[in-house]
């Protein structure tokens, strides 16, 4: 499960990949930020998780799923 606002990975990074057919090794080859700032180089989509244990604790995180409600239940045990 990522953390991504597209469906695909155009505006992103460099390569331009559908996420839904994406596998996460895939995905994360994509260098997403290295056109704004050399300081980002090589930052990946991140996945869910890695979003989640670097949340500060007391926080709260807004998740939107924009895929189908079969990924309702992998987001559950991620967050749980």
């Amino acid at each position: 499960m990522i953390c991504i606002h597209d469906k695909n990975t155009k505006k992103a990074g460099r390569k331009n990949l559908t996420v839904a057919k994406s596998s996460l090794n895939e995905l994360q080859k994509i260098d997403v930020d290295s056109f704004k700032h050399k300081t980002y180089a090589w930052t990946q989509i991140p996945t869910l998780k890695q979003v989640l244990d670097s949340v500060t604790k007391g926080k709260k995180v807004f998740i939107e799923i924009k895929s189908g409600v079969e990924t309702i239940d992998p987001v559950l045990k991620i967050i749980k």
